[in-house]
């Protein structure tokens, strides 16, 4: 976890209000954030069969950077973005249960 937030620090050194992939503006993510064509197309199916808000979409892309960053990886690969996806699963299910 802390070599995770190492990197993050780092990556954003230069901006002075961002320290954590959280921090992300959207016109920041296009920079710090890019995504393949796979990673694309999923995000597309994604919304077009739930309708989440462009919020969301982006929530799903930094929860992705970080699991990358937790990682090891410098690139968000689309394992990290199912990851992502299915955490919003176990958020609602834990919210649900009275976690």
């Amino acid at each position: 976890m802390e070599k995770a937030r190492a990197k993050q620090q780092e990556r954003y050194e230069a901006l002075p209000d961002i320290t954590t992939n959280a921090q992300l503006t959207p016109s920041l993510m296009n920079q710090f954030c890019p995504l393949d064509s796979e990673c694309t197309k999923l995000l597309q199916q994604v919304y077009d069969r739930f309708r989440y808000s462009g919020r969301s979409l982006h929530k799903f892309i930094k929860i992705a950077r970080t699991i990358a960053d937790l990682e090891g990886e410098e690139q968000i690969h689309i394992h990290h973005l199912k990851k992502s996806l299915l955490s919003r699963d176990i958020e609602k299910e834990s919210t649900y249960l009275g976690g």
